[in-house]
C-alpha cells in the first residue's frame, strides 16, 4: 500500500510551512536590506549608515536612535515611533510612513523624495534643507517644524498643520496646499502672512 505521508522536499514549501521567515519579525536580526523588524524595540539604537532599504518596519520603536546617513528607502514604517531620532542625511526616498510619530526628529538634509507621510506627526521636527519633493504630507502635523530651505516641490500639503512652522527659503512650487493651517507660520520670503504662503 502506498504511503500517504508527505516527505519534505528541499526548496519546496509544505502546507505547514506556508509562512516564510520573511513574514515573521526577527528583532534580533542584524540591520540589513529587507529586514523584518515590525513591532520591534530599537529605541536608542545606533544605526548610523545602516542599510534598511525595503525593510518591514511598521510599528517599530526607533525613538532616540541614531540613523545618520542610513538607507531607509522604500521601507514600510507605518505607525512607527521615531521621535527624537537623528536621521541627518538619511535616504528615505519613497518610504511609507503614514501615522508615524516623528516628533522632534532631526531629518535635516534627509532625502524624503516621494515619501508617504500622511497623518504623520512632525511636531518641532528639524527638516531644514531636506528633500520632500513629491512627498505626501496630507493632514500631517508640522506644528513648529523647522522647514527652512526645504524642497516641497509638487508636495501634497492639503489639510496639513503648519502652525508656527518656519518655511524661510522653502520651495513650494507646485505644492498642493488646500485647507492648510498656517497660524503663525513663517513664509518662504520671511514674512508671517498673508496666508496662504506663496511659493
Amino acid at each position: 500500500m502506498a504511503s500517504t505521508s508527505q516527505r519534505a522536499v528541499p526548496g519546496r514549501a509544505t502546507a505547514s510551512s506556508a509562512t516564510t521567515n520573511e513574514d515573521v519579525p526577527l528583532c534580533d536580526a542584524p540591520p540589513r536590506e529587507a529586514v523584518n523588524w515590525s513591532g520591534c524595540n530599537k529605541e536608542l539604537a545606533n544605526l548610523a549608515g545602516a542599510n534598511l532599504s525595503f525593510g518591514k518596519l511598521s510599528q517599530i520603536n526607533l525613538s532616540g536612535a541614531t540613523m545618520t546617513n542610513a538607507l531607509i528607502n522604500n521601507s514600510n514604517l507605518t505607525d512607527a515611533k521615531i521621535s527624537c531620532v537623528k536621521m541627518t542625511c538619511a535616504n528615505l526616498t519613497s518610504a511609507f510612513l503614514p501615522g508615524a510619530n516623528l516628533t522632534r526628529a532631526d531629518l535635516s538634509r534627509a532625502n524624503l523624495f516621494q515619501a508617504t507621510l500622511y497623518s504623520a506627526q512632525l511636531v518641532e521636527a528639524n527638516l531644514q534643507w531636506a528633500n520632500l519633493a513629491g512627498a505626501d504630507l496630507f493632514s500631517a502635523n508640522l506644528t513648529g517644524a523647522k522647514l527652512s530651505g526645504v524642497d516641497l516641490t509638487r508636495a501634497g500639503l492639503s489639510y496639513a498643520n503648519l502652525s508656527g512652522a518656519d518655511l524661510t527659503g522653502a520651495n513650494l512650487t507646485g505644492a498642493r496646499m488646500r485647507n492648510v493651517i498656517w497660524d503663525g507660520a513663517t513664509c518662504p520670503d520671511g514674512s508671517k502672512g498673508p496666508y496662504p504662503c506663496e511659493p
